[in-house]
């Protein structure tokens, strides 16, 4: 489902934007040093974390792309955990999905069409792109098993506001380090904004 950040995300992505600036080095003319352009998902949780990062870290407007979008998850789309178990009793246990699922051979061809294009209208810049975990998995799950890596498609959890590095090589996409902005459970409320 498309949701708004609830004010705890805002919080979370507020102190994120915190860490950013001190990840990216010195702050010079009121940016990260070395970030050129964000970039987000049209998804609303994704453009309003952008946006907070973007504002609190002096990087300029963000750029919408929808190929950013979160996977789509099909009929369980707007679904708690609770109800897809109530109606979809033993897909999660054993790790069926839905019909219409959006499968990582469906979401990849879109992803690496949006970072394609982010590279090209960036040539050697650094940026910084907004989307969801679906989206993260799946392009770990890819460039592991480019490079050969023992089970690529094993995927360990990323956090609210984790990242991954992808780097582009001159001729390729390769993966570099994972970085968590926030700790798991490290803001837990959030006082009105």
């Amino acid at each position: 489902a498309d949701t708004r950040l609830s004010r705890l995300g805002c919080a979370q992505s507020a102190l994120a934007a915190l860490r950013l600036c001190a990840m990216g080095g010195a702050i010079q003319g009121g940016s990260i040093q070395g970030i050129e352009a964000v970039y987000a998902s049209t998804m609303q949780r994704a453009n309003q974390t952008a946006n907070i990062l973007a504002s609190q870290a002096g990087l300029g407007p963000v750029k919408l792309d929808e190929r950013l979008r979160e996977r789509s998850v099909g009929e369980w789309s707007g679904l708690t955990y609770n109800e897809v178990q109530q109606l979809w009793p033993g897909y999660l246990k054993n790790r069926r999905l839905p019909p219409s699922y959006e499968t990582d051979d469906m979401v990849l061809p879109r992803v690496f069409a949006a970072l394609d294009a982010v590279r090209k209208e960036n040539p050697g810049g650094k940026v910084l792109l907004v989307c969801h975990a679906g989206i993260i998995y799946a392009v770990e799950a890819y460039l592991k098993a480019k490079e050969g890596k023992r089970n690529p498609r094993r995927r360990y959890r990323i956090g609210n506001l984790g990242c991954r590095w992808v780097i582009w090589d001159g001729g390729t996409f390769t993966l570099g380090k994972r970085v968590n902005l926030l700790a798991e459970g490290e803001i837990k409320d959030a006082a009105p904004f």
